[in-house]
C-alpha cells in the first residue's frame, strides 16, 4: 500500500528550494569533497579514509539536525524521528570509521570496489541530473552532503568499497532508501527510485562479499 503523505510533491520542491538558497556555499563544497573522497579512494592519500569517514559523518548529522529538523519538520510529521536515525548514523560513522579506524575506502580492482564507485558517481552528479531531466527546477536539486537521498548513496557506494564490510553501516542507509522508494511512489517522482534500486544492489553486493571467504 502506497502512503498518503501530508504534502505534495510541488511543496517538497518549494521547501528544498528554501533549504538550498539558505545553506550556500555547502552543497558545493559538499560535492568538491565528494569528489575529493572518491580521488582518495584510487589513490588514497595519508589519513584520508578517516577524513572521508569524517565527511560522512557530518554530512549524516547536519541532513539529520538542519534538513530534517529544522525544515522537513514543518511538513512531514515523521521528520523528527528520521532525523534522529541520520543523527545516530552519524554517530556510528566516528565510531567506526575516525575513532576506530576500521574503514578503509579503496575502489580497488574488484567489482564491488567499481560498483561502489558507480553509485558514488550517481549520487555526486547522477542525481541531480536526473532530477533536472524529470523537470524539477535546478533550485530544488538536492546535492550530496546536503540532502538526504544522494547523501545515502553516497554512503552506500562508498561502503561498497571498504573491506571489509561493515554491514551495520548498512542498515540505515537502507532503511531510508525505503522510505524514500514511498516517497517517490506517493509523489509520483519516479526518478527518486534511483535510491532504493541502489539500495537493494547494494545489499546483494555485500552480502556477496560476506560469504566469499578470505584468501
Amino acid at each position: 500500500m502506497i502512503p498518503v503523505l501530508p504534502y505534495t510533491a510541488e511543496v517538497l520542491d518549494s521547501l528544498l528550494a528554501r533549504y538550498n538558497a539558505a545553506i550556500v556555499p555547502l552543497p558545493a563544497a559538499a560535492v568538491l569533497v565528494s569528489v575529493a573522497i572518491l580521488g582518495h579512494a584510487a589513490r588514497p592519500v595519508r589519513e584520508g579514509d578517516r577524513m572521508a569517514s569524517l565527511f560522512l559523518a557530518a554530512a549524516w548529522a547536519w541532513v539529520g539536525i538542519v534538513f530534517h529538523l529544522r525544515y522537513a519538520a514543518t511538513i512531514d510529521f515523521m521528520a523528527p524521528l528520521y532525523g534522529g536515525f541520520f543523527i545516530a548514523q552519524a554517530v556510528l560513522l566516528l565510531w567506526t570509521g575516525v575513532w576506530r579506524k576500521q574503514l578503509v575506502y579503496r575502489v580497488g580492482d574488484h567489482t564491488a570496489g567499481r560498483i561502489g564507485c558507480g553509485l558514488a558517481v550517481l549520487a555526486i552528479a547522477g542525481y541531480p541530473l536526473l532530477g533536472l531531466l524529470a523537470g524539477h527546477d535546478w533550485t530544488s536539486l538536492p546535492w550530496v552532503g546536503a540532502a538526504p537521498d544522494p547523501t545515502a548513496l553516497l554512503t552506500l557506494g562508498l561502503l561498497l568499497t571498504a573491506r571489509p564490510v561493515r554491514p551495520h553501516l548498512l542498515v540505515v542507509p537502507v532503511m531510508w532508501s525505503l522510505v524514500a522508494g514511498m516517497t517517490a511512489l506517493s509523489l509520483d517522482t519516479p526518478e527518486r527510485l534511483v535510491l532504493p534500486a541502489a539500495a537493494i544492489l547494494a545489499v546483494v553486493v555485500a552480502e556477496r562479499i560476506r560469504r566469499t571467504p578470505t584468501p
